[in-house]
């Protein structure tokens, strides 16, 4: 099995940002004081839930939402420190070294 490359794992950052859908879905969960269901996502967002599933999967495969299950329910909060991290970005060789 292959290891990313810095690069690489910069790629699929910047693609898991490039999408107005899951913009929104980061805006709903940044301005939330606690974790959000997928139900409170999904009555916010009013797309379909395959759609929505679709979009969680990709900001958690790069790590950008943290998925917590209890019980039944599955629980989404935002990474703030990787979006900080995001948000100060100078260069892009910085932040993929």
């Amino acid at each position: 099995m292959r290891i990313p490359t810095p690069r690489q794992k910069t790629a699929k950052l910047f693609f898991a940002l490039g999408h107005q859908r899951r913009l929104k879905i980061l805006d709903h969960l940044q301005q939330s004081s606690a974790p959000l269901t997928y139900e409170q996502i999904w009555t916010a967002t009013r797309m379909s839930q395959g759609a929505l599933t679709h979009h969680l999967r990709i900001l958690s495969d790069v790590g950008l939402i943290n998925r917590t299950i209890k019980n039944r329910y599955s629980f989404y909060r935002p990474n703030r420190a990787l979006l900080h991290d995001v948000l100060r970005i100078r260069s892009l060789e910085d932040f993929a070294a």
